[in-house]
């Protein structure tokens, strides 16, 4: 199934105030309907209720600080509007996604661009 770019859309995000360094990637999401612990990898699919398209945005100024002292990253990734994502789609809706286009653009430029199943 490919999530049509309208349906996909997470629209515009403000630029976060004192952030000298801000990055992104696109990412699928994936929500789950039930939970579980140890799923073997064939069961997973089972587990899932929806997706959505997120982007997962990181402070580099502030990563690259606390890396170089050896502490957690969770500073650089939680401030407003860290975590934008589109509406989700329901498997039951849309079946399981195995395969896709999935791109970003960034003021109308092409920044990303892959297939689903290229993502780890």
């Amino acid at each position: 199934m490919v999530l049509p770019v309208a349906h996909g859309s997470i629209g515009e995000m403000p630029y976060p105030s004192m952030i000298q360094d801000l990055r992104h990637e696109i990412e699928l999401m994936v929500t789950l309907g039930s939970g579980g612990k140890n799923i073997p990898a064939a069961e997973a699919v089972k587990h899932i209720r929806g997706y959505a398209v997120g982007l997962d945005m990181t402070r580099r100024d502030s990563q690259s600080g606390v890396k170089k002292l050896g502490r957690p990253w969770c500073t650089a990734k939680g401030f407003d509007h860290a975590l934008p994502i589109s509406p989700i789609h329901a498997v039951s809706a849309n079946g399981v996604i195995e395969q896709g286009d999935i791109q970003l653009h960034v003021n109308g430029v092409l920044h990303q661009h892959g297939d689903i199943n290229q993502i780890i």
